[in-house]
């Protein structure tokens, strides 16, 4: 199963036989992606960090879930049927590949093939990049700092669901990047000063 947004885009016209064959070959990887550009609403290349600070084959959940990397929906191939039913919480999620993603996980690891195949597309109308333009990624605004705040909030809502998902087995894990998310999310009222929110955050 290969997902591509509406405003992404796929550059290598074999991408999706090199992650097949990857897949045929690795029986031991339940998901396989690779490398991608960010592009602004003109095609245009931006100036960003990598996703994939560290180029290996195999990732694992743990790191996936301690955000040591970030494979974008465009570059992803998983195999099919590895889960059954979506559980009830997933229609709350405030995002729908990073819990597919997990999904997955639970059954193999991640393959990474270290080539550029896809295309990222920030621009106004984009959900996750929060209807900024691209000047509001390079710096501070309110309205970037209040999207920001509910941005982290999601984060801490998804993990939230993941946390009875799993379980025991990534507990520590999950439990210190809810803090982390809360604590961002802090920061973000604090800038705003909105100190009603602020405390809110801090006690969550």
């Amino acid at each position: 199963i290969a997902n591509l947004d509406g405003d992404d885009y796929w550059t290598h016209p074999d991408k999706l036989q090199r992650q097949v064959d990857f897949l045929e070959k690795h029986p031991e990887y339940s998901v396989c992606f690779h490398r991608n550009a960010v592009v602004d609403e003109h095609g245009a290349r931006m100036d960003v960090p990598s996703s994939i600070p560290v180029a290996k084959q195999t990732f694992v959940l743990s790191e996936y879930l301690e955000l040591q990397f970030l494979p974008w929906t465009c570059t992803l191939l998983s195999r099919r049927g590895l889960f059954g039913e979506f559980p009830d919480w997933y229609l709350q999620s405030p995002v729908g590949d990073f819990p597919v993603n997990v999904m997955n996980a639970l059954h193999g690891d991640f393959g990474f093939i270290d080539e550029e195949m896809a295309a990222y597309r920030v621009h106004a109308g984009g959900f996750w990049s929060m209807g900024l333009k691209r000047e509001d990624w390079t710096q501070k605004s309110r309205v970037q700092q209040e999207r920001q705040a509910l941005r982290w909030k999601d984060l801490g809502m998804l993990y939230q669901f993941l946390d009875g998902y799993l379980g025991t087995a990534h507990r520590p894990i999950i439990r210190r990047k809810i803090a982390e998310f809360a604590v961002s999310e802090a920061g973000c009222y604090r800038w705003l000063g909105d100190n009603k929110s602020m405390r809110r955050s801090l006690w969550r």
